[in-house]
This record gives structure tokens, sequence and C-alpha cells, in this order.
């Protein structure tokens, strides 16, 4: 059977699966997550398991599977490996988890292929367990994958008549093909996910955390000459974007340029504005971005105040030191720069309660799981949060148009 654990961020998702294995008396247990929470696996494995069982990281294509009983943690980066997916399959099991699931939503990716696709790991093992706050970022589409895996589903994802898309998602033809602009009969989908997808939010487990407070947008001045490289046709392909929904954005690079320069225009601002509440007395910051332009202009100017960068070059040891160094009291890591699709999953970061999106992603779900870094169990204080938008930019317009497509998402499960 497979079953999808989609409780809101916060509300304890490691530890009820790592107690739900033990209760199913699973022996061999595959833990797929991303690379960044492999060591969280492994001691979250440690502290809730009653049971024993000995852990081991896949690091490598090289490493060797253990046959007998036994916890594997492997990334999804690597689960697609010829050796290693030929050892996982062979060694069979009796628990398949898929941490941060809404990874596997692609149904053409190699991660999802080896996970839940026609010859994947979920069919070689008792339980597959997906678990995610944020099952799908974009649109009902992205649920395909687990409906096929789980049997809900039979039919194509896209075709001229009984496909998935059709049913779920509001659609447009286009030059360029069928476009996705929305979600359609999301009660229908609820009813037909609603067996085995369990959704709770703070409301059904009360946790008694301090507040989230409404998030506020700081606007700034970003460099004038660095915003005059962006192509005025560029700006308009973002707008026409938020105004019609469909995000598909054919010119990628342009658009990926100009929300590079963006970063880069008001990183300066952004490490001014930190250094105002630091020298305030702030203990602990989280600066979310993207860039790697936006983290060099900020590491720079904030090194005086102890700054860690979580990003894709950051070696596995060197991110779960700076990690404890800043949940530590004592440690001399104040502000944790942090990569939104390397640090917005799974981390726990509530030595922090103030959080600054000094860019975001255009997906909310992405910008909800990084603020539930520090918003979670173990926060005492209110947490406060900040997007920082240069005044007049396609940032802060994109920003405005979050809100509608993340109620549209929440209707989903």
């Amino acid at each position: 059977p497979i079953a999808y654990l989609a409780d809101v961020m916060g509300l304890g998702k490691t530890a009820q699966l790592i107690r739900a294995c033990d209760l199913v008396q699973a022996e061999r247990v595959t833990v797929v997550c991303p690379a960044i929470l492999l060591e969280n696996w492994r001691r979250e494995y440690g502290r809730f398991s009653y049971v024993g069982l000995p852990v081991m990281l896949l690091r490598t294509g090289k490493d060797k599977v253990p046959a007998g009983p036994s916890v594997v943690i492997v990334s999804d980066a690597l689960v697609h490996s010829d050796k290693v997916r030929k050892q996982l399959l062979d060694r069979a099991g009796d628990v398949l988890i898929i941490d941060e699931a809404h990874r596997v939503k692609d149904r053409r990716a190699q991660r999802t292929k080896a996970t839940l696709g026609k010859w994947g790991l979920c069919h070689k093992v008792e339980h597959t367990w997906l678990s995610s706050g944020t099952p799908a970022l974009n649109h009902a589409g992205e649920m395909y994958p687990f409906c096929v895996a789980a049997g809900l589903w039979k039919g194509p994802y896209d075709a001229p008549v009984g496909s998935f898309v059709l049913e779920y998602c509001e659609t447009v033809r286009t030059q360029y093909g069928l476009k996705i602009l929305g979600n359609r009969n999301a009660d229908k989908l609820r009813a037909l996910m609603a067996p085995v997808l369990l959704r709770r939010t703070l409301d059904d487990v009360p946790l008694d955390l301090p507040e989230l407070l409404e998030p506020q947008t700081l606007y700034v001045q970003g460099d004038a000459k660095l915003l005059q490289d962006i192509e005025p046709e560029t700006l308009e392909a973002i707008e026409h974007a938020r105004l019609t929904g469909d995000w598909s954005l054919r010119e990628t690079p342009a658009i990926a340029t100009a929300r590079r320069i963006i970063g880069a225009a008001k990183a300066g601002a952004v490490a001014d504005l930190a250094k105002l509440e630091l020298d305030a007395g702030l203990d602990r910051l989280l600066i979310f971005g993207i860039h790697r332009s936006f983290f060099d202009v900020l590491a720079r100017e904030l090194a005086a105040y102890g700054v860690g960068l979580l990003n894709g070059d950051t070696p596995k040891p060197e991110r779960e030191r700076l990690v404890n160094d800043f949940q530590n009291p004592a440690g001399t890591t104040r502000i944790l720069l942090c990569q939104i699709t390397v640090a917005g999953a799974g981390l726990n970061l509530t030595a922090a309660s103030r959080v600054m999106m000094g860019e975001w992603a255009w997906t909310p779900a992405e910008n909800d799981q990084a603020i539930a870094r520090s918003h979670r169990r173990g926060q005492t204080r209110p947490v406060r949060v900040s997007y920082v938008s240069i005044a007049g930019s396609v940032d802060g317009r994109v920003s405005t148009a979050e809100g509608d497509k993340r109620k549209r998402l929440l209707e989903l499960y």
C-alpha cells in the first residue's frame, strides 16, 4: 500500500514516520530524501526509533547496501544511479519513505521513475510512505505520479480525452503546446486521494506554537545601474505571466537573467537592513535567496557579524556544522544565508525568529517551506517575516500574485 502524509510543516512528520516503521515491525527500511537531510534523518532515526536498527547513509554509487535488517538513507539525487537502484531493488524491504515528496512530481524525472515508476522501488516493498507539507507546488498535475503509483488513476497524464490533466487542471492550447494555468475539480481530486492522503494543520494538532506574524514587504532602492541591464521585453513577459497565470515563460534564459540582476541590485540594501537589526540586538537571522551573486554581496558585507552559507556548493560536513553552530546559543554564526532550493525544507532552524526573504521562489509553497524552518516545533518566540523588494520592480508585482496561487493550491488537499 502507498500513502501520503501531507501534514503542514512543523507537525513532526519525520518522527511520525519513524515511529510507524517501529509499529509495523519494519526490518528493512529505505529512506529517500534531499541530500541536505541525510544526516538529519540518521540523527532523527536514532532519536525516535525504539528498535535500534543500524542506520547507513549511501553517499556514493560505490557504497554497498546491507542485505540484513537496517535503515538505508539515500539522496533522491543518487537513488536512480544504476548501481544503487539495483542494490535497493534486490534488497526489497518492508518500508520505503520518500521525504520531501514534492520533488518526485515530474513523471519524466529519473528520481520519480526510480521510486514511483512502473519498475520503481515502491513495487518492491510492503509499505510506501510519501511525506511533504506541500504535495503540489504549482498545480494538480503534480499529483499524477502519486495517484498512479497508489492505483488511484489508470489513465494517461495528458491526452485529448480522459487524461489526468484535463480532469483536474485548467489548461490552454498555445503555439508551444498545452499549458496548465490552474486547477479544476479540486473537490473531486480530494475525494480521490482521501483514502490514502492524510493532511492535518495546526488547528487539527495544536502545538501551542508562537504566532507567525503577517509577512510584510520592505521596499528598498536597488542599484539603478544594474537594473538598466534588464530588457523591457523581458519585463513585459513577466508581467504577462502574472496577469494570465501562465508561468511557463518560454524566454527562460532571459527571465533567469532578469531575476539574477534584480537579486544583485537589492543585495546591498538587504545587507544594510540586516545590519540595522543586528546592531539593535537581534541574535539570529535567516536570509533566504536564490543566486550566487546575491549571496556573494551579503557574505562580504555581513562577514563581521558571523555569517554562514547553505547553498549547493556547501560541502555536507560544513552544512551540518553550520546548522549546529547556528542553533547553539553559544555559536558564532548569527546569520545563515540559505538558498531556497537547498535549505528551504527539512531543516530545523528555530534559533532564529526573524526571517528575511531577500529573493524568493515564484512557487508559494517553496517560500512557505523556507519560512517553516523557523516557525515549527521548538520555536518559542513569534516569527517575523519580511519580503525585501525593490520599489516598482517586477519581484514586487510577482509577490502580490503569490497569495492567489497559494489559495488555489490549498484547495487540493
